[in-house]
């Protein structure tokens, strides 16, 4: 049979593919939804069943759409990212005393307003997490054992809390065993232990740039400095920067993202994370590691993190369930190879230990499978949304504007255009209601010497958005304004001088 042609010449199933491809990409078509059947749209276009066919058959080969056994076709999740990334390393920069915590703090003040659309803030709304089994748990775990509340806890985990953990762990790759585990609020103060745990104060420590504003905080409340190296939003670090960062400064420690970093959302290949780690190790260089978005890949195994490749326990592995299942509980963990003994006795002297309720509790929701159900559901969740605001940015932001393509978590960088201040924009924002996460939030140097100085900053024009709210009419609009906005600032003269403070 001869595929007939349109008068411009294209064959039908080009045409009748375009049209589709073009619903896609301007977000009428959203990832996940059904695509009409091939013998309705043959009816609809007065067509053969063959030509519909070749139409999805191409669709399907630019991963624009899927098709699902005895389901039909349709929208693929990584449909939407199909427009330019920043792809360049971002610079690295000399050792600098970090200032961010009044800036972080406006932030988080201004996230606690109930009219406020936190696009700023990562936290996975409570409408995407329901916890109703986890609190069955909670209820019968304080009623069965009711000595937990009767009793200190010294040791560095609930036994079987330690002992799910570990399991867990080996599906990875890690061998961890349930002893070197130590309970910890949050992955913050496992951070905050490990890093007290190889480091004093006036210590140099080494940092993605950009990086987690929580990570420059904890470096900034202990008086250390923070050393930036060159990090590409596509591969992770720089290894010719890491080498010459270590080379030219008496770095104590490093901090790393591999898996799906925040906020550049990049998953470090394994072949990268062995020459870092070996690069750390030639300088005897600890690597604390932040792995909380782990469990958030889109697609495929779960990543291993640096601690499975660990040959002589000098990295400290962090960790939580705050990002994934219930921010509410504060429960992480962190564990630290050699530097377990000090760590243990750091979090002795700072809580003396953790709550045995909520860990034995959170053993059996591992235990029981309903963690992995939730997690299916969650990842599913914040693909779409990924997606979903990818394209939002593609639709709103000014032209050039570049956003990341995470292959897992929940967060999206984006670089405006240079004539778009991001802190002049989280001020208008802010008006309207809508917060953002400026991108000098996630610098040392942003923060502590350009701003005060109004000298030229490498994130000044880029910001962070938050994935984990449900993509509903509240968060289009917000995103349409904020892309109206964005382009408001941009004919503006010059850049603004705004702070990021709330009021």
């Amino acid at each position: 049979m001869i595929e007939k042609r349109t008068q411009a010449g294209d064959f039908l199933y080009e045409k009748i593919g375009g049209e589709i491809r073009t619903m896609i990409e301007t977000g009428t078509l959203s990832p996940g939804d059904k695509l009409p059947s091939v013998r309705k749209l043959a009816g609809q276009k007065k067509v053969s069943i063959s030509t519909i066919l070749q139409a999805y058959m191409a669709l399907e080969s630019e991963k624009l759409i899927e098709a699902r056994p005895q389901s039909g076709y349709y929208v693929s999740a990584v449909s939407l990212l199909r427009f330019p990334e920043p792809l360049e390393f971002f610079p690295a920069d000399p050792p600098r005393s970090v200032g961010v915590a009044d800036n972080v703090m406006e932030l988080f003040r201004a996230a606690e307003s109930p009219d406020i659309v936190p696009l700023g803030v990562n936290c996975t709304m409570p409408e995407l997490i329901s916890n109703q089994k986890l609190a069955k748990i909670i209820s019968r775990v304080s009623r069965d054992h009711s000595e937990y509340l009767s009793r200190y806890k010294f040791h560095g985990a609930d036994p079987e809390f330690a002992r799910q953990i570990s399991i867990r762990s080996y599906e990875y790759g890690c061998t961890l065993h349930p002893e070197e585990i130590i309970a910890t609020c949050g992955c913050t103060e496992a951070f905050n232990l490990s890093l007290r745990a190889v480091a004093c104060a006036g210590d140099t420590i080494a940092v993605e740039s950009p990086t987690y504003y929580g990570i420059l905080e904890i470096i900034e409340s202990l008086s250390m400095k923070a050393v930036a190296i060159c990090t590409d939003p596509k591969n992770g670090v720089c290894l010719q920067s890491l080498t010459d960062t270590l080379e030219e400064n008496d770095v104590k420690a490093c901090v790393l993202m591999p898996n799906f970093q925040n906020p550049l959302g990049f998953r470090m290949s394994a072949e990268r994370k062995i020459k870092v780690l070996d690069i750390l190790d030639d300088y005897g260089v600890p690597l604390i590691e932040d792995d909380v978005y782990g469990d958030l890949h889109f697609n495929g195994n779960r990543p291993r993190p640096f601690k499975a490749l660990d040959k002589n326990g000098s990295v400290l592995l962090c960790s939580s369930f705050s990002k994934t299942l219930s921010p509410g509980l504060r429960i992480g963990w962190v564990a630290a190879g050699k530097y377990s003994d000090r760590v243990l006795r750091l979090k002795y002297l700072n809580t003396m230990g953790m709550p045995e309720t909520p860990q034995r509790a959170l053993a059996e929701y591992l235990k029981s499978g309903g963690y992995d159900r939730h997690l299916r559901n969650l990842r599913s969740c914040f693909q779409r949304h990924v997606c979903h605001i990818s394209q939002a940015v593609y639709r709103y932001f000014p032209e050039g504007s570049l956003v990341t393509r995470p292959e897992g978590g929940n967060l999206l960088w984006v670089r405006l255009p240079e004539t778009v201040d991001s802190l002049e924009l989280y001020r208008r924002a802010l008006e309207k209601n809508i917060l953002i996460a400026p991108g000098p939030l996630f610098s040392a140097c942003c923060l502590t010497a350009c701003i005060p100085n109004n000298e030229p900053c490498m994130f000044r024009n880029c910001l962070r958005l938050s994935c984990g709210s449900p993509c509903d009419e509240r968060v289009e609009s917000a995103l349409k304004t904020l892309g109206q906005l964005a382009k408001d600032i941009s004919t503006d003269s010059g850049f603004g001088t705004a702070s990021v403070k709330a009021g």
